[in-house]
């Protein structure tokens, strides 16, 4: 039996000859197994084995790690299969079949490498997306839910050029990474504001308290007044703090 790689070593193809099948005496049962031994070489991704049946007839068997879908292959030339094991019966030289099988291959390999640079463009512009989020804590903030709608795309969209994987990645990473801390920094923030309006309106309703000393009402109304309104500037508390201006009384 003789062998070659092709395709940049992804295909590897066997073959053996009616007289030498004869010469050993074997048929294509003691052969099975061949194509699956094939397939087990280093970088390999589809393996074919003919043998010749009869002058310008031949059995092909095909095997794939998954990446090429050899049921297509085989159906496309009358045969059978599923997606990691087929076979079918081909005619003519055996320079016709490995060129009619190969340039199937070709074809998905091709279909596949266009598939990887559309899922490129895909993850290019999620990142851009992502990117466009995280300019401000609060931008940030307000994009929250297509932030994580974004990251689930990313992870739906399938592999991309190996080439451009790595570089693709840490973009990615990088993006994310500081959409985080911004909004980190935003809470972190919203905390610190929150903080001091509830110590200020504590203040507030603290001197709001000491009014009911004030012996003159109509200044003591005036006074309370002004407190209310410096109340209604702060924004609401943090933890849902209880408003103390609710329990005033003049």
């Amino acid at each position: 039996a003789e062998s070659i790689l092709l395709l940049d070593g992804k295909c590897i193809i066997g073959y053996l000859k009616k007289r030498d099948m004869e010469f050993y005496g074997v048929d294509g049962k003691d052969l099975d197994g061949i194509v699956s031994q094939l397939r087990l070489t280093a970088g390999v991704e589809v393996a074919m084995f003919i043998y010749e049946v009869e002058t310008q007839s031949f059995k092909v068997s095909l095997r794939s790690n998954g990446n090429v879908d050899v049921s297509k292959i085989a159906v496309y030339f009358g045969g059978g299969g599923h997606m990691r094991a087929a076979g079918c019966d081909l005619q003519g030289s055996v320079y016709d079949v490995i060129n009619n099988v190969t340039e199937q291959i070709c074809k998905q390999f091709q279909e596949q490498e266009n598939e990887k640079k559309e899922n490129l463009q895909k993850k290019l512009d999620i990142i851009e997306k992502i990117k466009g989020m995280a300019t401000s804590p609060e931008e940030a903030n307000k994009s929250y839910q297509e932030f994580k709608a974004l990251q689930q795309q990313w992870k739906e969209i399938k592999a991309v050029p190996a080439e451009k994987a790595n570089e693709l990645w840490r973009n990615y990473q990088f993006y994310v990474e500081q959409f985080y801390d911004l909004l980190k920094l935003n809470s972190e923030a919203r905390e610190l504001d929150f903080k001091k309006n509830l110590e200020l309106k504590t203040k507030l309703c603290e001197a709001a308290e000491k009014l009911d000393e004030v012996d003159d009402i109509i200044s003591a109304f005036h006074q309370l007044q002004e407190v209310v309104s410096e109340m209604k500037k702060r924004c609401r508390n943090t933890n849902g703090e209880i408003k103390q201006t609710e329990k005033l009384q003049i």
